[in-house]
């Protein structure tokens, strides 16, 4: 059976459960819900300290394969301890990206977040993107720390 069908089943069983509670969500709450079940894995940093050098988190994107794929990046500020609040992805020319990012075949994204302007003291990276091994992603901050993707750890949020 294929990703499509395994899908489609999830998004109709969800439908069915939710006109039995006698509730309804938008078909793009759906497809939320249903983008990081079947087929899409979520990758992690882990909570992070910055550094005092370290003003930004600088998160690199390649797909190395043939065909498009989209990509989520996600920086959590943790410096209450609890409840994380989201920080602000940027792409380009200081220009906020909007997710998911559909990364073409043979392309690199450099996406980051600013830590020192926002107060940040600790922080987590998280990457959601289709199982493929032709995605590659690395995170460097600017006190010069570098974390490989073999070193990313995959969460279930």
């Amino acid at each position: 059976m294929s990703y499509t069908s395994y899908r489609e089943i999830s998004k109709r069983l969800l439908m069915l459960q939710l006109q039995q509670l006698n509730q309804s969500l938008p078909q793009t709450e759906v497809e939320e819900l249903s983008f990081g079940r079947i087929g899409y894995k979520t990758l992690s940093t882990g909570v992070l300290i910055r550094k005092p050098r370290g003003s930004s988190a600088v998160i690199n994107a390649v797909n190395v394969g043939r065909v498009s794929h989209d990509v989520t990046v996600e920086v959590w500020d943790w410096s209450s301890y609890s409840n994380p609040k989201k920080l602000p992805v940027l792409i380009g020319n200081n220009e906020e990206a909007s997710f998911p990012y559909r990364l073409r075949p043979n392309n690199l994204a450099v996406f980051y977040s600013f830590l020192l302007s926002e107060g940040v003291l600790f922080y987590e990276v998280r990457i959601i993107y289709r199982k493929n091994k032709n995605i590659i992603v690395n995170i460097d901050s600017q006190s010069g720390d570098q974390i490989l993707q073999h070193q990313l750890v995959e969460i279930n949020p």
